[in-house]
């Protein structure tokens, strides 16, 4: 259902296979991408990490950023982003752990519960907005681009 209702909202959802190296996915997915930024020890795919720029301009021109997501909800394909993420670029990759996906927002959210954090957003798909006359825009306050490697 995840991975269905992630389609349905714009984004991407994909079970990583057994013995399947999520480099791999990434790199396949966006076979172009010349800067991907993660702070992930296990994404060998990352040019850099953003953590180690000093300017926030160096951040721009970043293709894939790859995150790590703490809940997933599989009634509208949602993934939790706690606060330590300070970027995102026009496509994002977001690895999710597959038994961290809960039926309901309610479930995340009592998942959450007791947790400390200042800081979290949930995303489902890539930004998009629309005005009175219902032209859909994507991208236009965030990620224009999400694919969830369920791990």
């Amino acid at each position: 259902q995840f991975c269905a209702i992630s389609r349905a909202v714009g984004g991407t959802a994909v079970v990583l296979g057994e013995g399947e190296d999520v480099n791999a996915v990434i790199r396949r997915t966006y076979p172009d991408a010349m800067r991907i930024a993660s702070v992930l020890p296990d994404i060998s795919c990352a040019t850099f990490n953003p953590d180690m720029v000093n300017d926030p301009k160096e951040l721009d021109g970043t293709e894939v950023s790859v995150i790590r997501g703490e809940i997933g909800v599989a009634e509208n394909g949602a993934v939790w982003i706690a606060q330590t993420v300070k970027y995102i670029s026009e496509k994002l990759v977001i690895l999710l752990d597959r038994n961290k996906i809960v039926d309901t927002m309610y479930d995340a959210y009592r998942e959450l519960d007791g947790q400390e954090y200042q800081f979290g957003t949930f995303i489902s798909g890539p930004s998009k907005t629309a005005d009175i006359e219902q032209a859909l825009v994507m991208g236009a306050h965030g990620a224009r681009e999400v694919l969830v490697i369920l791990t």
